[in-house]
C-alpha cells in the first residue's frame, strides 16, 4: 500500500519552499516512448512547432525522439494543409461568418464534469454548436480537410482517452483550448501536457496574473 504522505510528498513545505515542493510533488516515469497516439499536437502547423522546439528544447526528454520526428514531419503536412485552406477560404471568407451572441462557457476544475456537461449540451443540436476534436485538433486546415482527415488519421487515437476511458473519437465535442494551444505556438495551460515538469511556467495562462508571471503582451 501506499502512504497518503509518500502520495503528497513536499506538502507541507509547500508554503515555505514553494519552489521546491513543484519539483518534489509530481514524480514521473518513461512511458510509451515508442506512441505516437492520442496526442493533441498532431494538428501544429510547421510555424508554431519549430517556435516550441527552439524555446522548449532544453526541457524535452530525449527519448522522446520519435515523437519529436513524427511530429515535425507532421507540421510540414499541417503547413501544407493550411496553405490550401488560406487559398479555399481566405480572410473575407472567414470575416463574413455571423458568429453568436451569446457563447455559453463551461468553467470549472479538471475531473469535476465539465466534460460531461459539454457532451449533454453539445447533443441539443438545435440550440448549440461545438467544436469536434478533429476541428480543434487540425485548426489550419479542418474546414476543407476533415472528411478525409478523419480516415487518415483515425489510428491515431485510441476508442477511449487514456486518462479516463471517455470515449474518444474525432466527432465527439471538445475543448476550443486545444485549438488556442496550437495556434498560439504554446500560450496555454494546456501545455503541461507535454512539458508536465515545467508545469509552473504555464500558470500565467489561467488568468494572466502578475503574481505568476503574466504580462499584458500575454494577454493580448
Amino acid at each position: 500500500m501506499v502512504s497518503a504522505g509518500a502520495v503528497v510528498r513536499g506538502f507541507d513545505d509547500a508554503s515555505a519552499h514553494q519552489e521546491a515542493a513543484d519539483a518534489c510533488m509530481f514524480h514521473f516515469e518513461r512511458k510509451h516512448v515508442y506512441s505516437v497516439k492520442n496526442n493533441p499536437m498532431c494538428g501544429i502547423s510547421f510555424g508554431q512547432w519549430w517556435h516550441l522546439v527552439r524555446t522548449q528544447w532544453r526541457h524535452f526528454d530525449w527519448c522522446y525522439v520519435p515523437r519529436v520526428l513524427f511530429l515535425t514531419v507532421l507540421s510540414l503536412f499541417n503547413s501544407l494543409l493550411g496553405i490550401v485552406e488560406s487559398i479555399l477560404y481566405p480572410d473575407a471568407v472567414i470575416h463574413r461568418v455571423e458568429l453568436p451572441t451569446d457563447p455559453v462557457f463551461i468553467i470549472g476544475h479538471p475531473r469535476t464534469g465539465t466534460t460531461l456537461l459539454h457532451n449533454l449540451l453539445a447533443s441539443d443540436a438545435a440550440n448549440f454548436y461545438t467544436c469536434t476534436t478533429f476541428c480543434t485538433g487540425f485548426p489550419s486546415c479542418f474546414l476543407w480537410f476533415e472528411a478525409w482527415g478523419k480516415r487518415l488519421f483515425a489510428g491515431t487515437i485510441d476508442p477511449t482517452r487514456p486518462m479516463d476511458s471517455m470515449p474518444l473519437h474525432f466527432d465527439l465535442p471538445q475543448e476550443d483550448e486545444c485549438a488556442t494551444m496550437l495556434l498560439s505556438r504554446g500560450a496555454s495551460y494546456y501545455m503541461p501536457i507535454y512539458l508536465m515538469t515545467r508545469e509552473p511556467a504555464f500558470r500565467r495562462f489561467l488568468d494572466f496574473s502578475a503574481a505568476d508571471g503574466g504580462t499584458a503582451d500575454d494577454e493580448a
